[in-house]
Parts: structure tokens; sequence; C-alpha cells
């Protein structure tokens, strides 16, 4: 599969590294290649090789917030 679909560590956009890192409770302030030394640390200290971590898809996720957002406005019928 593409690295689009299935994105490692250094695909990862500047706002996706924001994003892992907050869903790790991390500090996300700074520049791009210091997020990317934060998240290659977080990813060792779980026990996770960074250079082979395949981090959720781009289009899953998406998928995963519409789905969501979905459900909510259901249950709100």
């Amino acid at each position: 599969m593409s690295s689009q679909c299935k994105p490692k560590l250094s695909d990862l956009r500047l706002t996706e590294l924001r994003t892992e890192l907050e869903n790790r409770e991390l500090d996300a302030a700074g520049k791009k290649a210091d997020l990317v030394v934060r998240l290659k640390n977080a990813l060792q200290e779980e026990g996770h090789d960074p250079e082979t971590y395949v981090f959720e898809g781009r289009q899953t996720a998406l998928i995963s917030s519409i789905s969501t957002e979905i459900s909510a406005d259901i249950t709100s019928l």
C-alpha cells in the first residue's frame, strides 16, 4: 500500500505530527524537526521502531472522524 494510505513518521505533515503528539499528551509546539524528534522518542518509549511504525492511514482517520460526526448527529435527532 502506498505511503499516502499508511504513512510512516517521515511521511507525516506538521498537522499530523501535532495530532499524534497531542494524542500522546505531549507538547505539540515547535518546528517540524523538533516534533519529529519528540514523536520518535515517544514511539521508542512505547516499544515501537520509529523507522517502521505505520500510523493510521489518512483516509481511515477521515472516515472515522466523519462516522463519529454522523453518529452524533443521528443521536441528537
